[in-house]
């Protein structure tokens, strides 16, 4: 996941040389910047999930080997 998020940040990065030239260096940075900020809590998002689901599944397996031991 972390490969994805730094691929679309570095797409994101390079977007920013076309912007540039259509609406300035600071319009540009301002835009990237916000683009990456919103990036970085969808991908918060679905890793906190991913990792609720991978606990949620640990813990029954766990529950589960302890009813089979007993």
């Amino acid at each position: 996941m972390l490969d994805k998020f730094a691929a679309d940040v570095d797409q994101s990065i390079q977007g920013a040389t076309f912007l540039k030239r259509k609406t300035g260096i600071i319009d540009a940075i301002i835009k990237v910047t916000s683009n990456i900020q919103r990036m970085a809590t969808t991908y918060k998002e679905r890793f906190t999930k991913e990792l609720k689901g991978k606990a949620v599944t640990s813990a029954r397996l766990c529950d589960l080997k302890t009813v089979i031991k007993h």
